[in-house]
């Protein structure tokens, strides 16, 4: 199946998300017209970017509740979870997707 790989302005965890499994960035993309992250490393993970998007935004809005407005632009977005996140792991399919984040100022706990 051809994969494309587009302009990543669309994608707003552009940047900020890799692969749990390889730790490699994931990339942006569409397989079968369907929008993708896909891991660039040997393990070739995929998940769905709007499922990952949509699970990020809602637990930025729980962080932050001003930003529960709806329809905000995908740029927009993007400044957001910049602003908000240092890296974004991700694994699995949309049935089970696995989000693991690192928060900006988020403070590690002593062990």
């Amino acid at each position: 199946m051809m994969v494309n790989y587009p302009d990543p302005t669309g994608y707003p965890l552009a940047g900020l998300i890799r692969c749990a499994d390889c730790r490699t960035p994931m990339t942006p993309a569409v397989r079968a017209g369907t929008r993708v992250y896909r891991c660039t490393g040997g393990c070739r993970n995929e998940i769905d970017a709007l499922h990952a998007e949509t699970l990020m935004w809602d637990r930025a809005a729980a962080r932050h509740p001003d930003l529960a407005r709806p329809h905000l632009p995908v740029d927009q977005r993007r400044e957001v979870f910049a602003s908000l996140l240092t890296v974004v792991y991700a694994r699995g399919p949309s049935s089970w997707l696995s989000l693991r984040t690192s928060w900006i100022g988020r403070r590690r706990r002593k062990r």
